[in-house]
């Protein structure tokens, strides 16, 4: 019976096509001169085999990372450009939301956030131009220097049952890293590279760009693909999906796991008080 399960939930994942969540993304200069001189770019919901996208929720000329947790909070590439703000179902909040901080941006003195991740009290990004791993507040605000991966990755996504962080860059090369730093694993993909990462809470299977910029592949975590699904990704300028994120929410204990620790610890005072 355990073998035929196996068997069934291994057929009915190669039978699916898309995330299994709702993935937001921004892609790069998705409207281009057809009314939106500029080229601004877009928010992307994708799920199964559908991407939605609509004028109505571009973004700024130079949005890139994106965190998600609750809502979808983006971030500026250059310092002084704005972030925006929407909910779950993709409606803009607030176009003004947030300020990129003053020295981020490629070039600039500060980091450069291409993509990033969130666990719902902090968001997190790595540094294109150093590798470092940093965590700033959920306003983009406030960084603060976590660990060096030493290389230049660009996206990361966040396990948030263990606080781990996967990253990915410009080459193949995809890593597993502790929260406090530590190398776990890592593989390689034999794609261009991507500049945004995302983990499927639903089933941990990681997302990034796939052969051209209009497809999205799908690994599992020992670097098995999975599947590279063609979209209708428009990007003007071909630069194709560069943040992207699941919805990632704090895991808190079920009831049954609160009601067992506070039997055990009920027994445990117990016992010491007998003692």
């Amino acid at each position: 019976m355990a073998l035929l399960a196996v068997a069934l939930v291994a057929a009915t994942q190669s039978l699916a096509v898309g995330p299994t969540s709702m993935l937001y993304a921004v892609e790069v200069n998705r409207w281009g001169p057809d009314g939106y001189p500029g080229y601004p770019s877009g928010l992307d919901m994708i799920q199964g085999g559908t991407l939605t996208s609509s004028s109505a929720n571009a973004l700024s000329l130079d949005e890139s990372a994106i965190a998600v947790s609750g809502d979808v909070r983006t971030l500026g590439v250059h310092q002084g450009e704005a972030g925006s703000l929407f909910d779950l179902s993709g409606n803009v909040l607030d176009h003004h939301a947030y300020t990129t901080p003053p020295g981020f941006g490629v070039g600039g003195q500060g980091p450069s956030i291409i993509d990033a991740t969130s666990d719902g009290l902090y968001n997190y990004g790595v540094d294109l131009q150093t590798g470092n791993v940093i965590r700033m507040d959920r306003d983009w605000t406030h960084t603060i220097t976590l660990f060096s991966t030493n290389l230049g990755f660009a996206g990361i996504s966040m396990n948030v049952a263990d606080g781990s962080f996967w990253v990915c860059g410009q080459g193949d090369r995809v890593a597993h890293f502790s929260h406090g730093g530590a190398f776990i694993s890592d593989f390689h993909t034999g794609l261009p590279g991507s500049y945004g990462l995302a983990l499927d809470p639903a089933d941990g299977t990681l997302w990034m760009q796939g052969t051209t910029y209009t497809h999205l592949a799908q690994y599992d975590q020992l670097g098995h693909r999975l599947q590279n699904v063609s979209y209708d990704i428009e990007s003007w300028d071909q630069n194709g999906i560069f943040g992207m994120e699941f919805n990632l929410t704090p895991v808190t204990p079920e009831p049954a796991s609160i009601c067992c620790l506070a039997l055990g610890s009920a027994a445990l005072l117990r016992r010491r008080r007998n003692q």
